[in-house]
């Protein structure tokens, strides 16, 4: 039997609910959301719209039996359907409503329970710090990388506001000692470079992807030049909305990855280039070779590579 004294339900916040008839619901989140759905009950019990209407503010189950003189069995089985379509919530859970939704977020305590590490001095650091905090989850803010930082958290996000390479690589050479996934994010121009997603031993390092990065270029002289003059210390000041911008697609992608769905950046990287307005996605490649991880794949260790 569904608790009754501590548990009280609500539809989530976030849905628009429509009463077709005693029988059959209509469940939008958004105008093409895969979430939505029609509802029925297949017994026919005509109980089903009344559920839901009391359940737009929060009650409890018994509450609902006693008002509307429902059998405990039967409206437990329609509560316990509703939980699982998500299309009521625990009223505990009402502020990460979204979440649940949108990230296929099972238990909201599951970003409360997580902690991740914030590498950066920049303002694009300090923004996804705030950001991440905004949705409950706990953090690490430390400026440079280091190795407390990589074994304290579930994942350690590097935020620059310039391509600071040297940055990158010592975070790089952490995480691969310590096993510990991370990601990679900073703004180069006009162009924002959101990830890739680090696991080791299932993806490509950042010794990968900066090799990946270098051979795409058409002036290769020219671009080792500019490479080599970066990450000297010279302060960038970046417009909120930029610094907005490229946070909200990297926390995206960290909740996705803490909610256990997988992240959109896990091997990916997003270039949203604003002079151009192009949005563009590269699969990080796995070089067999790689001097960085080839320690973290054994199964590359081929003796004719």
């Amino acid at each position: 039997m569904i608790d009754t004294t501590a548990d009280r339900y609500l539809v989530n916040p976030m849905l628009t609910v429509v009463r077709s008839n005693d029988d059959e619901i209509i469940v939008r989140f958004g105008g093409r959301s895969t979430t939505s759905s029609r509802l029925k009950d297949d017994g026919r019990r005509g109980i089903l719209g009344d559920i839901v209407e009391r359940l737009v503010d929060a009650t409890s189950v018994a509450d609902i039996a006693e008002a509307l003189a429902i059998d405990r069995e039967v409206l437990d089985d329609i509560i316990r359907t509703l939980i699982d379509k998500e299309v009521i919530i625990l009223e505990t859970e009402a502020d990460s409503a979204f979440l649940i939704l949108g990230f296929g977020l099972r238990e909201a305590s599951a970003l409360l329970r997580a902690t991740v590490g914030v590498v950066g001095r920049g303002v694009l650091a300090r923004t996804i710090a705030d950001q991440l905090t905004d949705v409950g989850v706990s953090t690490i803010v430390v400026d440079q990388p280091d190795n407390e930082t990589f074994d304290a958290a579930d994942l350690v996000v590097v935020a620059a506001d310039g391509p600071d390479l040297s940055m990158f690589f010592d975070a790089n050479e952490i995480a691969l000692v310590v096993d510990r996934p991370w990601q990679s994010v900073f703004v180069d121009g006009a162009e924002l470079v959101i990830g890739p997603l680090f696991r080791p031993g299932h993806t490509g390092c950042f010794h990968d992807f900066d090799t990946m990065d270098e051979s795409a270029r058409s002036l290769r002289l020219d671009y080792l030049y500019y490479k080599s003059s970066q990450g000297t210390g010279r302060e960038r000041i970046l417009p909120r909305f930029v610094t907005d911008l490229t946070a909200s697609y990297s926390t995206t992608s960290i909740v996705q990855h803490l909610s256990g769905r997988g992240s959109f950046l896990e091997g990916n990287v997003i270039r949203v280039d604003l002079e151009r307005l192009e949005i563009i996605r590269d699969q990080l490649a796995q070089l067999p070779r790689c001097p960085a991880c080839i320690q973290n794949r054994p199964h590359l260790r081929h003796p004719f590579i």
